[in-house]
C-alpha cells in the first residue's frame, strides 16, 4: 500500500488570484483618472487666473497641489517611461512641500483638499516604487 498525501485547495483569493488582479486594474483607472481630473483643476485654474478678468482667481495657490501637467501624464501614469519615474519624483517632492506649508500659505486653502493632496502623494509614491 501506498501512501497519498492529502490535496489541500487553496482558494484563488489566497494565493493572490483573481480579487488582486480586479483590484489592479481597478486601481490603474482609478490612478488615470484622478491624475486627469486633477489636471483638470489646474487647466481650469489656470484658464480662469490668465484668460479672464476674475479677481478671485488671481494668485491662486490651489495650483500648488493641481498640476495643470496632472493631465498629460495622466495618459502615462501606468507606463515605465523614463521620464514618467522623473516626473512623479518631482511630483512627490512638490506635494510634500506643499503639504508641510499647507498651513502656512499666504492664502488659506480648503482643509477637504489637504486629504485630497494626501490622495494624490500616496498613489505617486506607489507608482514611483513599482518602478
Amino acid at each position: 500500500m501506498t501512501a497519498t498525501k492529502p490535496r489541500i485547495k487553496i482558494p484563488e483569493s489566497v494565493k493572490g488570484g483573481s480579487k488582486n488582479k480586479w483590484a489592479h486594474i481597478f486601481l490603474q483607472g482609478f490612478d488615470g483618472l484622478l491624475f486627469f481630473l486633477t489636471g483638470a483643476m489646474g487647466i481650469l485654474l489656470i484658464f480662469m487666473w490668465l484668460g479672464t478678468e476674475h479677481a478671485m482667481c488671481k494668485n491662486n495657490f490651489n495650483l500648488l497641489w493641481a498640476w495643470p501637467t496632472h493631465a498629460l501624464a495622466a495618459f502615462f501614469i501606468n507606463s515605465k517611461k523614463a521620464f514618467l519615474k522623473k516626473y512623479l519624483f518631482i511630483s512627490i517632492a512638490g506635494l510634500l512641500i506643499v503639504l508641510i506649508s499647507w498651513f502656512f500659505l499666504p492664502q488659506q486653502l480648503n482643509n477637504s483638499l489637504f486629504i485630497i493632496s494626501l490622495l494624490i502623494l500616496f498613489r505617486a509614491i506607489k507608482k514611483y516604487r513599482a518602478f
